[in-house]
């Protein structure tokens, strides 16, 4: 009787234990942001002012907050790009994050401010206009922008320098700057609650009768994939690989030539998952070959064929 309690007891145990035990799940990973203060054109405060440090520190606090990886691109382009960083168009800020290999870089948060001052017969006025914008470093799709500025020009006292206005403009940057960044921040995270995710256990290849669900997740990541040495069937096999692993967006072919092919690939899982899906892929094939990144760009190469130029 008591073994038969004590057998009883213990698969209650275990029933429970296994009722209770949470659903495997892929932990989203947290995009690399870099706050890049842009200055040099006209109106824009320099670096090193009151009111670029305020902004650039609510910004940085802003992302914080919400649970992103902050890195400061005078920290980490150290001896890489020259630091003082007066340029505006998006190519040039996705070059510098780029610079940027430890860590890598997801998304860049570029930010600048202007000042503006009139004078008058009985007075100096000022006014502040902070913008900041969000560029996917991988994609080189423009994520949001952000604008805001002081209702009115701000009166200063007739005598007041330029040290004088200066401090006044830091003072109304530090109650317009959270704003920017409180702005910024938001647009970010709902750029990145756009994936769906399915508990595919250990296995990234859909399964059948799994209903994905909305999930909050990183933002996409877009790939150079590029296969050379295989035959067509095998190409036909691989691409139906690509589109069948989790957080698969959209693909299209950029090149293909007699044994090679090329795509442009968007994926909601990142680098590293990617990396083990396309070597086990390979194994699932039974084909030999090596895997090769260089920053966003992937090689497969089948071993024993010719290496393409």
């Amino acid at each position: 009787m008591l073994k038969k309690a004590l057998a009883l007891t213990v698969t209650g145990f275990i029933l429970v234990s296994c009722g209770g035990m949470p659903k495997t799940s892929q932990a989203a990973e947290t995009p690399n942001v870099l706050v890049l203060g842009v200055d040099g054109g006209q109106h824009m405060v320099r670096r090193g002012s009151p009111v670029f440090r305020t902004t650039r520190e609510a910004v940085a606090e802003a992302l914080y907050e919400q649970g992103f990886k902050i890195f400061d691109a005078a920290a980490v382009s150290m001896g890489k790009v020259r630091q003082h960083f007066s340029h505006r168009s998006d190519a040039e800020i996705i070059g510098i994050a780029r610079a940027v290999s430890s860590p890598p870089i997801d998304i860049a948060v570029a930010f600048s401010a202007y000042q503006t001052e009139k004078k008058i017969r009985y007075a100096k006025k000022f006014n502040v206009r902070l913008v900041g914008r969000i560029i996917d470093i991988r994609t080189g799709r423009r994520l949001g922008n952000v604008t805001v500025r002081s209702n009115a020009f701000r009166h200063a006292g007739p005598n007041c320098g330029r040290g004088c206005i200066a401090d006044l403009a830091a003072q109304e940057a530090s109650i317009l700057a959270p704003g920017l960044g409180s702005a910024l921040a938001q647009k970010l995270m709902n750029a990145s609650q756009v994936a769906y995710q399915v508990d595919y256990g250990s296995d990234d290849y859909p399964l059948e009768n799994e209903t994905p669900t909305p999930q909050a997740t990183g933002l996409p990541g877009a790939y150079n994939l590029s296969f050379s040495g295989f035959k067509a069937e095998e190409m036909f096999r691989i691409e139906e690989y690509l589109v069948s692993f989790r957080g698969y967006k959209e693909h299209r072919a950029v090149r293909t030539a007699h044994r090679y092919a090329s795509y442009w690939y968007e994926t909601d899982i990142r680098t590293a998952r990617l990396d083990r899906n396309l070597r086990k892929m390979l194994k699932r094939l039974g084909i030999k070959g090596r895997v090769a990144l260089d920053g966003n760009s992937f090689t497969v190469q089948k071993m024993g064929a010719r290496r393409m130029p």
